[in-house]
């Protein structure tokens, strides 16, 4: 059954509905951990940390340089109008 050198030998069987098996899935899912690690974590007292926050601020960052690509856009584009501008004068 498995490698014999590992540390955690004992298992624990705990009996749950099937919507608090997928409440768990996905709470583990968010920490970017599997299930049992995630269990054991909480178990030992250890918060996981969600990794949806830091997916939220790596969205917002890309956004953030979209933002400023469209910015020099729109200056270049202003840039231009001011120039033809001053040529049909």
């Amino acid at each position: 059954m498995g490698n014999e050198t590992r540390k955690r030998t004992t298992h624990i069987m705990v009996r749950v509905s099937p919507d608090e098996k997928e409440a768990i899935a996905q709470a583990a899912a968010k920490c970017d951990l599997k299930v049992p690690t995630y269990l054991r974590e909480l178990g030992l007292g250890y918060a996981p940390k969600s990794t949806v926050d830091a997916q939220a601020f790596e969205q917002l960052a890309k956004l953030y340089g979209d933002l400023g690509r469209m910015g020099g856009l729109l200056k270049m584009w202003l840039s231009d109008l001011t120039q033809q501008q001053w040529t049909l004068v």
